[in-house]
């Protein structure tokens, strides 16, 4: 999915390919989440959960808009 999720940000224009590419190379090396190098990179929390979910078919869910029992 990492792969996927750079490529979808690139077409939308949040990532060039060449910052997909380095973005990529730099969670091969050094592990970790992709999610977390997107933030540190600068994007904001919302974009991440939502193209993150639109790469994945699931839908984002927050947790704030829900009353527990």
């Amino acid at each position: 999915m990492p792969s996927r999720l750079a490529q979808h940000l690139v077409s939308r224009a949040l990532l060039t390919q060449e910052q997909a590419g380095d973005l990529l190379r730099q969670h091969q090396a050094q592990g970790g989440h992709l999610d977390t190098a997107l933030l540190e990179r600068g994007l904001s929390e919302a974009d991440v959960l939502a193209m993150m979910g639109e790469v994945s078919g699931f839908r984002p869910v927050n947790l704030v808009d829900f009353e527990p029992n």
